[in-house]
C-alpha cells in the first residue's frame, strides 16, 4: 500500500510581475507542484532562460520590515494549454481583467472538474469570461474571483 499523496497541482497564469512572485511564492509549499502557462512562446523562453541560468527570486519583507529572498524551486513553464491544465487543482489568473476571457478560452477544454479557477483581480463580470469560455461545463467547475492582486514593487 503506497502512502504517497499527490501534489496539490497550481497553474498560475500570465508572464506578468504578479504571475512571477505567485509563481515563485508557491512553488516553495510543500506538497505543491507548480504550473506557469504563458500564451507567447517568447515569453515562455525568456522565463525558462531566467530560471535555468538564475532561478527565480522572489523578495518579501518580514514582519520586522527586513527583506528576505527566497529562490523559488523549479518549476513549469509552458505555451502549451493541455500541458498547463492538466490534472490541475487551482487554476489562478494574476492578470488584468481584459485578458481573463482570452486565458479561459485557451485553457477550457482542459480544465478538469476538480479544479477551482480564481480570477485575481477579480472585476466585475470575470463570472462571465468563465461562462463563456467553458459552456455548459461551467455547471460542473468552481469559479471565485479576488479584490485585490499581489502588490509588487
Amino acid at each position: 500500500m503506497s502512502t504517497m499523496v499527490e501534489p496539490i497541482r497550481v497553474l498560475v497564469c500570465g508572464a506578468g510581475s504578479g504571475s512571477h512572485a505567485l509563481a515563485g511564492i508557491v512553488s516553495m509549499l510543500p506538497g505543491v507542484e507548480v504550473r506557469v502557462f504563458i500564451d507567447k512562446a517568447d515569453k515562455v523562453c525568456t522565463w525558462r532562460e531566467q530560471m535555468n541560468s538564475h532561478g527565480l527570486t522572489v523578495t518579501v519583507w518580514n514582519e520586522n520590515n527586513d527583506r528576505v529572498k527566497f529562490v523559488a524551486n523549479p518549476f513549469l513553464v509552458t505555451d502549451n494549454p493541455e500541458e498547463a491544465a492538466r490534472h490541475c487543482d487551482l487554476i489562478i489568473l494574476p492578470l488584468p481583467a481584459f485578458l481573463h476571457w482570452q486565458y479561459l478560452n485557451l485553457l477550457a477544454r482542459y480544465i478538469e472538474e476538480r479544479a477551482i479557477i480564481v480570477g485575481l483581480p477579480g472585476q466585475s463580470g470575470f463570472e462571465f469570461d468563465v461562462r463563456k469560455a467553458l459552456g455548459s461545463k461551467v455547471n460542473t467547475r468552481t469559479y471565485a474571483l479576488t479584490k485585490n492582486i499581489i502588490y509588487v514593487f
